[in-house]
């Protein structure tokens, strides 16, 4: 147990966090939800056109992947250490999957999870994290892109300022 990066939440902070954000299966399964703006962290200051992006991986070295996650690892670092925050994953299989909600034992365990995976890994294992202060949701993409779902289009400036302190992008 000493190992473990996060613990079960109480069931009453559980609740509240399902009741805060009712539809986050549909918004995780990228299913068309009312209520929330989409906005992308990014290590490119634009959106890449399909040319530039076959481009940009083709023959991507080592270095730039790791300069690449370090950005966006700093940015979410950053974001986490300001807000409380857990982390979102899902449970059981098919018509019973639902979602579940833990908390980090520490800022290195969180650290060690928020560690962005090579963006030549499928998105089965990419982090999910809820910052029910700002009313986001946090998902880690492939493309050095990750996805943000605000509720509350006033809170976009703390991903801003955080931004600018970590060199990457908000579109």
């Amino acid at each position: 147990m000493a190992n473990r990066r996060f613990r079960n939440l109480e069931q009453k902070l559980h609740s509240e966090l399902l009741s805060s954000f009712p539809t986050i299966k549909e918004v995780i399964t990228d299913e068309k939800v009312e209520g929330y703006r989409h906005v992308a962290i990014t290590v490119y200051d634009h959106w890449l056109s399909e040319k530039e992006a076959f481009e940009e991986f083709k023959e991507m070295s080592a270095e730039k992947q790791k300069i690449n996650d370090d950005k966006l690892h700093s940015f979410i670092c950053g974001l986490t250490s300001n807000y409380e925050s857990y982390l979102a994953k899902f449970i059981g299989r098919n018509k019973k999957r639902k979602v579940s909600f833990r908390a980090f034992n520490s800022e290195v365990a969180k650290n060690r999870t928020l560690k962005p995976l090579s963006y030549l890994a499928s998105n089965v294992r990419r982090f999910i994290i809820i910052i029910p202060s700002l009313e986001l949701i946090y998902m880690e993409g492939w493309d050095f892109t990750h996805h943000v779902y605000l509720k509350n289009d006033a809170l976009i400036g703390a991903l801003k300022m955080e931004a600018m302190k970590s060199n990457v992008y908000v579109l």
